[in-house]
C-alpha cells in the first residue's frame, strides 16, 4: 500500500472495537517466516504470502467466513 504498510493498517484497526472485530488477512510480499509469526502474534488471523495462487486466496477467505 502506497501510504502505510499493512501491519501499521491492521495496528490502527485494533484501536477501534468495530473495526477490530474484523477478520483481518494480510497479503505480504514478506516471505519469512519472523514476519508471519509476529503478524499472528499481534491478532491477525490469517497471513498469505506473494506469490500466491487464486485457490489459496479462496481457501484463507473461506476459513476466516466460517
Amino acid at each position: 500500500m502506497p501510504e502505510m504498510e499493512g501491519i501499521s493498517l491492521f495496528q490502527s484497526m485494533q484501536q477501534y472495537p468495530v473495526l477490530a472485530e474484523i477478520p483481518v488477512l494480510l497479503i505480504s510480499g514478506i516471505p519469512t517466516e519472523k514476519f508471519v509469526t509476529q503478524a499472528l502474534a499481534m491478532g491477525v488471523q490469517s497471513t498469505l504470502t506473494k506469490p500466491f495462487r487464486a485457490e489459496q486466496l479462496d481457501q484463507k477467505i473461506q476459513y476466516l467466513l466460517t
